[in-house]
């Protein structure tokens, strides 16, 4: 891309054009996507108009915890959109990371809730910086909370085996992720990949 002609970006990425990955149902210990948005039998597609990941790297927490303040530290990177406008991110845990959260008693819900509570800047460091004409919501307790709810963090299973997973933060400005069950020509709902590769 140009810069000022076919891309306004100050800096353009790869991540514009050939940014997808497919969820690992069969190494996650909780639901897949498809299975919490409509159903197990529904291959479904997730859109998101996004930063490239931020890498989680840790290969050397044994415990849930050590590893939640890794991800944690991650997701609240001062310079990335959510740290100025708090939105939805999307938590890439690969299988390693997964199971040791989960043996550690953490489920969907669980990470949910602590990502929200959790991932937030003091006020302090976010008023000397940031977007220009928008001030981050800053609450009674001092800090600027980089999701809105717990409903805003996504959490997939995806990668090989390893300590590295991953934190993708939207483009800022309320870019909410969008949620599509993969159609067969006539309208009716591939129940797989394969399916639809098959009668397109």
């Amino acid at each position: 891309p140009v810069p000022g002609h076919a891309d306004l970006a100050c800096l353009s990425s790869p991540a514009e054009y050939t940014y997808c990955m497919a969820e690992d149902a069969a190494l996650s210990p909780w639901p897949a996507i498809n299975e919490e948005r409509f159903d197990r039998a529904t291959t479904c597609v997730m859109t998101l108009k996004a930063e490239p990941h931020h890498a989680v790297m840790d290969l050397v927490s044994t415990t849930a915890s050590a590893l939640m303040d890794t991800i944690l530290d991650c997701c609240t990177t001062l310079g990335s959109n959510n740290a100025y406008v708090a939105g939805c991110l999307v938590l890439v845990l690969n299988p390693d990371h997964a199971r040791l959260l989960a043996a550690g008693g953490y489920d969907k819900d669980r990470l949910r809730r602590e990502v929200h509570e959790r991932a937030r800047i003091s006020g302090e460091q976010v008023a000397i910086r940031g977007i220009v004409g928008i001030t981050a919501k800053v609450g009674a307790d001092g800090f600027h909370y980089i999701t809105r709810s717990p409903a805003d963090v996504e959490i997939v299973v995806a990668g090989g085996e390893g300590g590295h997973s991953g934190v993708i933060l939207p483009w800022a400005l309320h870019s909410e992720a969008v949620y599509e069950p993969v159609r067969l020509p006539g309208g009716r709902i591939a129940e797989s990949l394969e399916q639809f590769l098959m009668r397109r």
